[in-house]
């Protein structure tokens, strides 16, 4: 993953976005060649820049890009319709219905 300048704490950062200091040091580590992971749109807000480009490095690093907005846009609703069928596959198995599901409780 890309760094922004100035750098900012691992451990400070992996508080904030709530995962372990130790992913954090693993993507950010250059003989990873880290090219993203599931928190990289927590990174990216956390440290104000876009997702697409601490993922890959291409583009702006900075949000004022509307095209990288927009990339990252849809880059997001893609992750989360996938998130989505997957949820509704697993009702499915389950044999829940979503008509039947509360709001804010697994089934």
């Amino acid at each position: 993953m890309q760094q922004t300048d100035p750098p900012t704490s691992m451990r400070g950062l992996a508080r904030r976005i709530g995962v372990h200091y130790q992913s954090i040091q693993y993507l950010c580590a250059p003989d990873r060649n880290a090219k993203g992971s599931r928190h990289t749109f927590e990174l990216a807000r956390a440290l104000g820049v876009s997702p697409r480009w601490l993922a890959s490095g291409k583009g702006n690093p900075f949000r004022h890009d509307h095209r990288g907005a927009i990339l990252d846009a849809l880059e997001t609703v893609g992750v989360l319709l996938d998130q989505l069928q997957r949820i509704a596959e697993e009702m499915e198995e389950n044999g829940t219905s979503a008509k039947h599901a509360k709001p804010g409780k697994k089934t």
